[in-house]
């Protein structure tokens, strides 16, 4: 059995703390990649980011803690409405509306989903059926036979 774990990141940028949290979190998945394939499972990670700067970011990481044959890095290819949608985001949230990148998130889960299942041919949701990797709530885990 195959295990696919993902996750999305909706950081536009990385000021203040989002480096460190993505570095953590960019971790965390490699781990319970690492986990997985320690059991005797195959196991791949994805990280989906919404920015090519960002990205630029998680795939030194990928060179540095040598995770290239267990992380793929994405990059959202963002279409017009989804970057309209993004910037509505930003406007709300200087005008203190909605701190938490709801619509950034949404878009870059749409995105990984996609991604992952065009990848990995016959990848089901593995939700209800077995327990997540290492405890962790992924924005993707799935399975393939």
């Amino acid at each position: 059995m195959r295990y696919v774990l993902g996750m999305a990141k909706g950081y536009l940028d990385l000021k203040g703390s989002r480096a460190p949290t993505l570095q953590q979190n960019f971790l965390q998945l490699d781990r319970a990649v690492l986990n997985l394939r320690s059991e005797g499972s195959e196991a791949k990670g994805y990280l989906m980011v919404l920015t090519e700067a960002v990205a630029a970011r998680a795939r030194r990481w990928q060179e540095r803690f040598h995770t290239l044959d267990r992380i793929e890095v994405l990059v959202a290819e963002l279409t017009a409405t989804e970057r309209l949608r993004l910037d509505l985001e930003k406007v709300g949230q200087r005008a203190g509306r909605d701190p938490i990148a709801t619509q950034a998130r949404l878009i870059g889960e749409d995105h990984l989903r996609r991604a992952i299942h065009q990848r990995e041919p016959g990848v089901v949701d593995a939700g209800g059926r077995h327990p997540p990797p290492d405890g962790v709530r992924w924005d993707f885990f799935g399975v393939r036979r």
